[in-house]
């Protein structure tokens, strides 16, 4: 009974020694992120929409879960929205802005041993809460005009939060983090509509 009460506590130890070791070795990194989005809306079938280009800005935490996984919250400011083009020269901007909270879950590709690149996948839901939103529309034919005016001053109801999927590709180098995704929306802009958000998000990052 003794020797194996000892031999118990020896694997614990040793259990012990392996995880806090394996824990120093791979520990969490964070740091800030800022970038810019190309923005759309989809689901719109009467009107060309184009782009809105807006900013992305905030930080991460890159948790590892193993020697290939990994588990990044992350906390932005992200503007999304689109552009309309309506006949007769008016052109209209739906800006959007949310605190957006993406939960992704990285795969690590395999490397050469020599190199200091970290290729990576990324995927996971996001969840936005809007912070502002506003409609600016100018004429590009004829006499100029140009007005700009919040969604809560007669613009369009916009529901408080966008639920998101989001998808794309990474590349660490040393303590730089590179990374471009997709934010597809599934959730409806305004009620009872198919009117949904997407954006385009290139990132450049600092790993502490």
């Amino acid at each position: 009974m003794m020797r194996a009460s000892k031999t118990v506590l020896l694997a614990v130890l040793a259990s012990t020694f392996a995880l806090t070791s394996g824990l120093a070795q791979t520990r969490p990194h964070f740091g800030p992120m800022a970038g810019v989005s190309l923005a759309r809306l989809h689901g719109i079938d009467d009107v060309s929409t184009g782009s809105r280009t807006g900013l992305v800005a905030g930080g991460f935490v890159d948790i590892p879960l193993g020697e290939r996984l990994g588990f990044e919250p992350e906390l932005l400011y992200v503007q999304k929205g689109a552009r309309t083009d309506i006949n007769g020269g008016l052109q209209s901007t739906l800006k959007l802005d949310y605190l957006q909270m993406p939960l992704l879950l990285k795969l690590l590709l395999p490397t050469a041993s020599s190199t200091r690149v970290g290729p990576n996948f990324f995927a996971g839901p996001a969840i936005g809460f809007k912070v502002g939103c506003a409609v600016s529309s100018h004429q590009q034919n004829g006499p100029p005009m140009a007005t700009n005016h919040s969604c809560t001053d007669g613009g369009p109801s916009v529901r408080s939060t966008d639920l998101s999927l989001v998808f794309g590709l990474g590349l660490d180098f040393r303590s730089l983090a590179i990374q471009a995704r997709y934010d597809v929306g599934f959730g409806e802009l305004q009620p009872d509509t198919r009117v949904r958000t997407n954006a385009w998000l290139f990132t450049l990052g600092w790993r502490f």
